[in-house]
């Protein structure tokens, strides 16, 4: 009887193991701390803040570089100089992991990734305005679809969209969907010279872990994404 009785314990237990979402302190700003982090360009420096869990339980932010021991500030340094690539992957913050299947590497829900993209040196992104900028993004789509009577052009036309904002401390924003990637995911674009960009690629699951409609965590999530987008600072704003 005290053996069933012990099963007992451990099942209810494990349920509510299960049960426990050990990252609903981003449904409660009292449970976060918001984390400012750095991405330093030499005689440029972005600064963006993001959330992370305080003194509660549940997980906490995964950043790419790692924090060391005592870190405060999440840091990136980047020499543009020596960036060979037309575009690299420079860091990542993911939120909202769980197990996926067969329980070896952790999936994300809700995920951030810092790329910088290199144009052509005399394109003068800084003195482009938003219109201008918005018109380049959609030239290079034309020209990855020539036929605009195409299948493949209309289905992804029918689907795109891209608009500007301005955030609080001024900066221009373009943010526009990849509807041939994911329907959840969103790029924003930063110049940071005159021939590179800054682009946060920003993923919100549509389905909770996978297979789980949740409106409500999917607007919380986005909602998280343009507080953050609203924090971004760049200086100095000029080259």
């Amino acid at each position: 009887m005290k053996r069933l009785a012990f099963f007992a314990v451990l099942m209810i237990s494990g349920c509510s193991a299960l049960q426990y979402d050990s990252w609903a302190w981003l449904d409660d700003p009292t449970r976060q701390q918001w984390r400012t982090s750095f991405i330093d360009l030499g005689e440029r420096k972005v600064s963006f803040s993001v959330p992370d869990r305080k003194n509660s339980l549940g997980e906490r932010a995964k950043f790419w570089p790692e924090l060391k021991e005592g870190q405060e500030n999440f840091t990136i340094e980047i020499d543009l100089d020596r960036l060979g690539k037309p575009y690299e992957l420079v860091g990542q913050i993911r939120w909202d992991e769980y197990l996926g299947e067969g329980f070896g590497e952790k999936d994300s829900d809700f995920q951030f990734d810092i790329w910088i993209l290199k144009g052509e040196r005399d394109l003068r992104l800084m003195d482009l305005s938003i219109d201008e900028r918005i018109e380049r993004q959609v030239d290079f789509y034309r020209e990855q679809y020539p036929d605009p009577e195409s299948p493949w052009a209309k289905l992804f036309f029918e689907n795109y969209w891209v608009q500007g904002f301005s955030n609080p401390n001024g900066l221009e924003i373009i943010v526009e969907n990849q509807p041939q990637l994911a329907e959840d995911q969103r790029f924003f674009y930063l110049p940071i010279s005159n021939s590179q960009e800054l682009r946060f690629t920003v993923f919100v699951s549509d389905k909770r872990r996978g297979w789980k409609e949740d409106p409500a965590w999917n607007k919380s999530r986005w909602d998280l994404v343009n507080k953050i987008m609203n924090t971004v600072t760049i200086t100095p704003a000029k080259e």
